[in-house]
């Protein structure tokens, strides 16, 4: 049901999802609230789950040829099936996330981890300055908090694109090569 659900909030609805069991009774949710969705991470930490969506329109940038808005950090409920946007608490000004994950720590809080691309501009070269980063924030409901020190960059952070991340604090980030 997930996969069919993440079709449907980044295509349009098909009958023709070969290989997806119940594709027939999929449903559309209209609406311009999911605006570019980067990444999406599942969240059972609520009744009924949700969706956790990274988003940026990065259209505009690539139609108008100027830097695109900041992104937002979305979640649709699977309960209610509607689109809500987190309050954030702390951090960059200015977030415009990427790759996304969710992790639940021993002390059972939930940290998400996102890849930032701070000036909107997701590729540097190693010799370039970058503003790209992966910021880290506890989850509490409608809320993300930034933690205190939950910034981490590096010049190695040319072309971030995702990030995982383990209960013990450890994470691995994938950087996009130049052709």
């Amino acid at each position: 049901p997930t996969l069919i659900l993440i079709t449907v909030l980044t295509a349009s609805c098909t009958t023709d999802l070969r290989g997806v069991p119940n594709a027939s009774t999929c449903e559309k949710y209209s609406g311009d609230t999911i605006v570019g969705p980067e990444d999406i991470v599942y969240d059972d930490s609520v009744g009924g789950g949700r969706l956790i969506f990274s988003t940026q329109n990065r259209r505009q940038e690539a139609e108008h040829g100027k830097q695109s808005a900041p992104g937002t950090l979305q979640w649709f409920d699977l309960s209610k099936g509607e689109i809500f946007r987190f309050t954030v608490e702390g951090g960059p000004d200015e977030l415009y996330p990427h790759g996304i994950d969710l992790v639940r720590q021993p002390d059972q809080s939930l940290l998400l981890y996102v890849v930032n691309h701070g000036d909107g501009e997701s590729c540097h070269s190693e010799d370039e300055p970058s503003k790209n980063s992966i910021e880290t924030y506890f989850v509490d409901g409608p809320k993300l908090t930034h933690k205190q020190d939950g910034t981490y960059s590096t010049p190695l952070l040319t072309n971030p694109s995702d990030v995982t991340a383990t209960p013990s604090g450890d994470f691995y980030v994938s950087n996009m090569t130049q052709r």
